[in-house]
């Protein structure tokens, strides 16, 4: 069994979804996490391809090592992965085009939530088509092969256009779609907005979680360095919710 998590870009299971997910590969559950997007916020392949390392990179600061790569295969897809030595951890890309955009040159692709409107949509890679039945069949296919019992994902309730990201929200409706599908429970994080709330997280689990994305973020050019207010903001909280 395995608990898998899916996560819009790659830093947001690092950000909102730890402690949960610290805990689990520290306590050596299985742990599949699928990232919906590259990443690439329109910057480039070596900005993705950094990003995917440095999630491996931070993995493997919780526990996780011996990274080899492997071609998934769902639902007529084959879909990119790294898995563990032990088998027990596996990062998986779909690599389809992020939401937003840094380079400031183009516009936003809105990719997921052109897949969720019903448009068949590249992924960054050429290497798959989605559109929202066959992602939803993709989703409920890797829960399948990975014997999930339990999904973790970004919360699409009370979401508020300008208090967070566009691929949050659909990364969550996606995947409410999925685990409806393939019949498990699914545990909702707050994304940006969860700095609304009080800092809950206690001093020396804070001080983990950080720890773990700092090893992240030296692949993601893009994060300040020293991290500003809004990264420490959110690395201080985690906001849960079963629904």
């Amino acid at each position: 069994m395995a608990h898998v998590y899916f996560s819009a870009h790659q830093d947001d299971d690092l950000i909102f979804m730890s402690p949960s997910l610290l805990n689990d590969v520290a306590s050596g559950v299985g742990v599949w996490t699928v990232y919906l997007t590259a990443g690439d916020a329109g910057l480039g392949e070596d900005y993705w391809r950094g990003r995917e390392e440095g999630e491996r990179a931070a993995y493997s600061a919780m526990g996780a090592s011996g990274w080899k790569e492997e071609t998934l295969k769902a639902s007529g897809k084959s879909i990119a992965s790294s898995i563990s030595a032990d088998g027990k951890v596996r990062l998986i890309f779909l690599r389809l085009p992020d939401g937003g955009r840094l380079d400031q040159k183009t516009p936003p692709s809105k990719a997921l939530e052109k897949v969720w409107g019903g448009e068949e949509v590249a992924t960054i890679d050429g290497a798959n088509r989605y559109t929202r039945k066959s992602l939803t069949s993709t989703l409920v296919r890797i829960i399948h092969l990975a014997h999930g019992d339990e999904a973790y994902t970004h919360d699409p309730a009370g979401w508020v256009a300008g208090c967070d990201h566009l691929d949050h929200l659909y990364t969550g409706l996606l995947v409410g779609e999925a685990t409806a599908k393939a019949g498990i429970p699914q545990r909702l994080f707050r994304g940006y907005n969860c700095d609304l709330q009080p800092q809950n997280l206690p001093y020396v689990v804070y001080h983990r979680k950080r720890a773990v994305f700092e090893v992240y973020a030296r692949h993601d050019r893009m994060i300040p360095q020293p991290l500003d207010a809004l990264y420490e903001g959110w690395l201080k909280r985690s906001y849960p919710r079963m629904p």
